[in-house]
């Protein structure tokens, strides 16, 4: 059944007003039929109980509406919804509903799915993050030649104990202790045959 919307104004566009009256006008027009559209929306497509829990959340004022939205993906047969962050302009999730989408692949059922842009994410939370995201060094790890693997095990160790590693890919041990000095880094282990284990400050 197609829904009638009564406009009793509309005689008055073709009466004898100015412009600007007729696109004031125009524009309440247009936003009745913007309100109508929203309400069939939430009530039909995204469906009352579905938009009420989210406001129970308390998302209603996170709730944007878009008519326009579309996907260049032709498989979604519903809603269709984009998530935005504060501080960036592209949406950093993407997603909606897609019934015929598994039937493809010899399942029969519907389906809500979404993506999650992690580059958008990060460079979000890049913005917020007012602190190092990584600590400082406390800990070289140098492995001497055979002994790359009791190397890792004393890393572990030290990992354990709540310290920060780098496990050092240097050929010799004298590359090491350079690479330590460059980068602050004041104490260097040096592990040898049956997991010896050198401390030297650098």
């Amino acid at each position: 059944m197609t829904e009638v919307l009564y406009l009793p104004v509309l005689p008055a566009l073709v009466a004898e007003v100015s412009v600007r009256e007729k696109h004031a006008i125009v524009a309440g027009l247009v936003y009745q039929l913007a309100v109508r559209a929203v309400q069939r929306i939430l009530y039909e497509g995204l469906r009352r109980e579905t938009y009420d829990a989210l406001c129970s959340m308390g998302y209603s004022g996170k709730i944007k509406v878009d008519l326009g939205l579309a996907h260049k993906k032709d498989y979604y047969t519903g809603i269709l919804f984009r998530g935005y962050v504060e501080g960036y302009g592209l949406p950093v999730l993407s997603g909606g509903r897609y019934d015929t989408l598994l039937g493809d692949f010899g399942r029969n059922s519907t389906a809500v799915g979404f993506a999650v842009n992690v580059e958008a994410a990060a460079k979000v939370l890049l913005k917020s993050v007012h602190e190092p995201l990584t600590k400082p060094v406390d800990v070289l790890v140098f492995s001497m030649s055979g002994c790359e693997t009791l190397g890792l095990a004393h890393c572990a160790e030290l990992i354990g104990e709540g310290l920060t590693v780098f496990n050092s890919l240097s050929a010799t041990e004298e590359e090491a202790g350079d690479y330590a000095k460059q980068h602050g880094i004041r104490r260097m282990d040096v592990v040898g045959a049956n997991s010896a284990v050198t401390v030297k400050e650098v």
